[in-house]
């Protein structure tokens, strides 16, 4: 690519900002007919005009490339952000681009390892067997005869790198500025969580790593293959991997052919992303048809880990709670989750989220394993979407990744097995989750309930030295014990009791859920627990009875 003259240079911003104005302006005139109209109303008359601002959206995409398209893919996964035409028509867009000249690209491999391509390759296929906006892979064979494919960053890249991001970061000002979004949202925040994903994907190195801890993750699942790395061939600008092949997840006559079964080339694919996100916490974050392959077995092969996303671990806990919360109907301690994750943006209002979710759960409550289809999930994904849309809702960026990802998944086994079973092969992970969540739980309730016994055991000593204090006068207080008994009045008295009966049940509770656990030494310690705790409550209350 040659360097860009100035006339490029500004057609390019033209284009670019074209598309962002227009959002702008489109976000403006919704605000003006939501004032006259309400909401509900606003959103209707603006579909068709969302709907055709996102095609423009897409197509200048495709015509400009590079960060482009990246944008596009980024706003595909914000449904805080876009609404719902725009996220239907992004999530379609595909980073396929024609690949540049095979002499470009050997001088970026010369430059990058400092020697002719002959010294580093033994052979090497100038035609691109794979090409994007940001790279193209080739395949090559090693001088020790190994079969490998190596991704190559397109050359002069970081110039038109440059002019996208600084024209996307004056956009994201305009709009902090000058729209109510703005004013909900950290968009300029948002502009710079993009370069920090962008930035990441150019980096072949960190790729490399990616690649290095899912083959970590799988080393003992059988169904999943991860092509090694060759970190000697590796560079910030060049990644080589181990050349894998298999039937593209997509070509369903031929895995058919091959004697593969599509279902359960389903349930490994779900099954391998549901221990990428519950269990390892780290999961492909673009896994479209291209990235997918399937061997007999059958065994699912994943390439391409510039894409790749990590959910910490006080997140995952903080989701896993939600999700025990979300089925006890405890709505109140799903959106504290939900804050504490950070996906309630700042001034929410809350008991409208809490009934906003409440909404959703009551519509889809209903459907069982039987009834839970795509049509069902489709449901579900764009009613989650608008939901999330107008209210003040901001994703986190794994999470946007996460429910792009699972968008992308329900497409490929929608393809594979119209039929699919989603709870069968959610199961096992939600059990060890809850199994978790519990064990913990019941950890945490020892936990307290030791320091509550402590508390306990020395409560009834220093209950009887205080009231010998006080009937002694060896204490000396501001007023008068009088006025302090005379002040227990009834309802008082009625909420001291409350208090105690509701230590002793909790107690109470524990050892049975120890109990049940096996927990058998734990359990009788809380009980013994319990006991003084009664026998707490009935000093307590006789003592402020004889003192009224």
């Amino acid at each position: 690519m040659n360097r860009p003259d100035r006339a490029w240079r500004r057609q390019r911003i033209r284009a670019f900002a074209g598309v962002f104005s227009g959002i702008i302006y489109d976000f403006w005139l919704e605000e003006r007919l939501t004032r006259k109209h309400g909401r509900r109303d606003a959103r209707i008359r603006m579909s068709d005009r969302h709907r055709r601002r996102a095609v423009q959206f897409r197509e200048t995409a495709v015509e400009l490339g590079g960060v482009m398209i990246k944008l596009g893919q980024f706003f595909s996964a914000r449904a805080d952000v876009l609404p719902e035409e725009y996220i239907q028509e992004l999530s379609a867009l595909q980073d396929e681009v024609p690949g540049v000249p095979f002499e470009m690209i050997k001088g970026q491999i010369e430059a990058e390892f400092g020697r002719p391509l002959e010294q580093i390759f033994l052979e090497f296929d100038p035609k691109p067997v794979a090409a994007a906006s940001l790279a193209q892979v080739h395949t090559a064979v090693l001088v020790d005869g190994e079969f490998v494919a190596v991704k190559v960053q397109r050359p002069g890249l970081e110039e038109v790198v440059d002019i996208d991001l600084a024209t996307f970061r004056y956009i994201m000002q305009g709009l902090s500025r000058y729209t109510k979004l703005g004013r909900q949202m950290d968009l300029p925040g948002l502009a710079l969580e993009f370069e920090r994903v962008f930035g990441d994907e150019l980096d072949f190195l960190r790729e490399a790593s990616y690649a290095e801890r899912f083959k970590e993750n799988f080393a003992f699942n059988p169904h999943v293959y991860i092509p090694s790395v060759y970190p000697e061939y590796t560079t910030d600008k060049v990644v080589t991997l181990e050349y894998v092949s298999g039937i593209k997840v997509s070509d369903y006559g031929g895995l058919e052919e091959a004697g593969i079964d599509r279902y359960e080339v389903a349930r490994t694919i779900v099954e391998s992303f549901l221990q990428m996100v519950l269990v390892d916490g780290f999961f492909h974050a673009d896994p479209h048809p291209g990235n997918v392959f399937i061997r007999p077995g059958p065994v699912i092969v994943l390439v391409d880990f510039g894409m790749a996303n990590e959910i910490a671990s006080h997140m995952r806990q903080h989701i896993k709670e939600g999700v025990i919360a979300g089925t006890r109907g405890d709505w109140d301690s799903v959106v504290q989750h939900l804050v504490a994750t950070g996906f309630v943006r700042r001034g929410a209002n809350m008991p409208a989220i809490k009934n906003a979710l409440q909404w959703l759960v009551d519509n889809y409550s209903g459907l069982s394993a039987e009834t839970l289809d795509f049509n069902s999930l489709e449901a579900i994904q764009e009613d989650l979407r608008t939901i999330v849309y107008e209210n003040p809702f901001s994703i986190p960026t794994e999470f946007a990744f996460l429910a792009r990802a699972s968008g992308i998944l329900l497409g490929l086994t929608k393809g594979l097995a119209p039929q699919f079973d989603y709870v069968d092969a959610a199961r096992p992970y939600i059990d060890r989750l809850v199994r978790e969540t519990v064990e913990s739980t019941v950890d945490l309730v020892l936990d307290e309930a030791k320091s509550f016994g402590k508390t306990l055991l020395a409560l009834p000593r220093q209950t009887q030295e205080l009231l010998h204090k006080l009937e002694r006068g060896e204490l000396k207080v501001r007023v008068d014990l009088g006025e302090v008994v005379r002040s227990i009045d009834r309802s008082t008295t009625a909420r001291l009791l409350q208090g105690l009966i509701f230590a002793v049940g909790a107690l109470l509770a524990g050892a049975v859920v120890l109990y049940v656990f096996s927990r058998l030494y734990e359990a009788g310690c809380m009980g013994t627990a319990t006991l003084i705790a009664a026998v707490a409550a009935v000093v307590l209350l006789r003592r402020v009875t004889r003192a009224r």
